[in-house]
């Protein structure tokens, strides 16, 4: 009877060390593109943050992003943008940040984005939930 009551509160014990490790093993995302083509990646490379159906001043599209502490709480990214195909690159950096649980993945909801400029902007991305 002891042992069936120390190995029953061992288990009640490490209960949520397994439910912290499953939430640990989620993997984060982030969904770029716009309303009608959205892509949910991973990293990132390409990335266009356009949600919800906003004008193209209101967008940007980033490339060549390189991720550091992605799963974390907040991720950032140096990369490169333009707005017109005719204009040069200009660097950026990017931060996503307010990771929320959408089926079996964590989502990060929010990307700020500073220009070269000195400007920022930050756009809320979508969950599973709104595409």
């Amino acid at each position: 009877m002891r042992r069936t009551i120390l190995t029953l509160a061992a288990a009640l014990t490490a209960a949520p060390l397994f439910a912290s490790a499953a939430q640990a093993a989620a993997p984060s995302v982030i969904a770029c593109g716009w309303e009608g083509r959205v892509i949910v990646e991973s990293r990132p490379t390409n990335c266009r943050l356009s949600w919800p159906n906003l004008p193209n001043a209101s967008s940007v599209t980033m490339q060549a992003l390189r991720w550091s502490g992605w799963g974390g709480p907040v991720a950032t990214a140096t990369g490169r943008e333009r707005y017109r195909t005719y204009e040069p690159w200009h660097p950026l950096t990017a931060r996503a940040s307010r990771r929320v649980r959408c089926e079996d993945k964590l989502y990060y909801t929010r990307v700020r984005v500073t220009f070269s400029s000195g400007r920022s902007h930050t756009w809320r991305t979508p969950t599973c939930r709104e595409f």
